[in-house]
């Protein structure tokens, strides 16, 4: 969670949105976990085993994963390392200021 932190932290609102979902096995659990991380994004829990809604809809066998979802709800990566992130995102900002250079003249 900092190396995520920390990439979360250079870049502009709406470039990287990330929302957590814990899996924890009570509530008082996911309250301690949440003062611990202290992430400055969303986090919500799925409590109790894999069974449950999310867990069921991405069928979740083991924690941690993540998924990198582009903003029309395509999964672009899953399970990538935080230096893969940082290339990817570095990617999509220098795309989007060529975008916005190219519009701009």
């Amino acid at each position: 969670m900092p190396d995520l932190k920390s990439v979360y932290s250079q870049y502009e609102e709406g470039v990287l949105e990330i929302i957590s979902i814990a899996r924890e096995a009570s509530h008082l659990e996911w309250v301690e976990a949440t003062k611990e991380y202290d992430p400055p994004w969303v986090y919500l829990a799925e409590l109790g085993e894999y069974s449950g809604a999310v867990g069921a809809a991405y069928r979740l066998s083991g924690l941690p994963l993540n998924y990198l979802l582009a903003t029309d709800g395509t999964i672009l990566a899953k399970d990538i390392k935080v230096d893969k992130l940082e290339t990817i995102l570095r990617e999509h900002v220098s795309t989007l200021e060529d975008d916005e250079a190219t519009r701009g003249h």
